[in-house]
């Protein structure tokens, strides 16, 4: 999730995050569940991947919670098959 959002944020801007730079605003976010999402953070998130340009870092942050969603299984064996 860090690396796809730092490469995409490198590749954009040519630096690395700054404080005002949407993405750099919302790494400790993306690292959120989306169950667990305040309205403000899910208004962050619907801003952030509305631009194209954040098209890689919407579909890692997709990948991520299904990732998430399958870890806290009481089966292992279903944890693994849903990964």
């Amino acid at each position: 999730m860090d690396q796809c959002r730092r490469r995409v944020q490198q590749d954009l801007h040519g630096h690395r995050g700054r404080k005002d730079d949407p993405l750099y605003r919302s790494r400790r976010t993306l690292h959120t569940g989306a169950d667990l999402l305040t309205d403000k953070q899910r208004a962050r998130l619907t801003a952030l991947f509305a631009a194209d340009e954040h098209v890689e870092v919407e579909a890692t942050w997709g990948i991520y919670q299904r990732m998430i969603g399958a870890a806290p299984t009481a089966n292992p064996t279903a944890s693994k098959g849903a990964i």
